[in-house]
């Protein structure tokens, strides 16, 4: 039973994981107040040729489609007194898998709370009066299981963002319409490499201070359930 409780907690652990980590996506990757921040950094009014308003209004509007508030990516920006529409087919049929692999991540992250839940009520039962000891070391196991990961992601990108992000393009699209020309799609002058280096970096840090705060807390509650069994001399 033991053993039971322990591999129910490591699910349990691995569920609260990625749902934090699912969590910083959703949080900052589809945040609109993020891009009007962070875009001028990037340098993308310069590079776009587009006004830093109409480039506010354009991320919007392709945030706004990837969560379902509108059924397309057109924008219509008035230049010299001719309109524009900012993004062209091929990239509405990129922004149409973006959405896929957003809903596919919803829908994984929700089941994840759902089995996470489920996996924790089982281990209540199963662990009983052990249960904060049976957590804690799940959890902070798991912590170090993911640290490894994160350490060979950091490796892989320590060879240049550029390379880690083609790679990460090809491993979730089945096709090529994520390779942009410069000079006839605005979706990657207005989204440019500098914006996304930024972007996935917040996501890490974040992820990682959420992740390692929880584990700081779990080490002193493992701490603590040690010196109450020796004092009560259960051990």
């Amino acid at each position: 039973m033991r053993v039971f409780s322990h591999v129910l907690a490591i699910i349990v652990s691995i569920c609260f994981i990625f749902t934090i980590i699912f969590g910083c996506v959703e949080t900052i990757a589809f945040n609109d107040n993020y891009y009007i921040e962070n875009l001028t950094q990037a340098n993308v009014p310069s590079n776009s040729g587009l006004s830093e308003g109409d480039i506010e209004q354009a991320s919007i509007v392709l945030l706004d489609y990837v969560k379902g508030q509108r059924d397309d990516i057109s924008y219509k920006v008035n230049i010299q007194g001719i309109s524009y529409e900012v993004f062209n087919q091929t990239e509405f049929r990129h922004m149409q898998d973006v959405k896929r692999i957003y809903d596919t991540a919803s829908s994984i992250r929700y089941s994840l709370i759902v089995i996470g839940i489920l996996t924790f009520i089982a281990v209540c039962f199963t662990a009983k009066r052990d249960i904060l000891r049976v957590m804690s070391r799940a959890y902070l196991g798991t912590v170090v299981v993911f640290g490894l990961g994160i350490g060979g992601i950091a490796l892989w990108m320590s060879n240049g963002f550029y390379e880690a992000w083609n790679g990460f393009h090809e491993v979730l699209f089945t096709n090529d319409l994520w390779l942009f020309d410069p000079s006839n799609n605005n979706i990657v002058q207005i989204l440019n490499l500098n914006f996304f280096e930024g972007l996935v970096g917040h996501i890490i840090i974040s992820a990682l201070i959420i992740i390692m705060s929880i584990a700081v807390v779990m080490l002193g509650a493992l701490f603590w359930d040690r010196r109450r069994r020796i004092r009560i001399g259960d051990m």
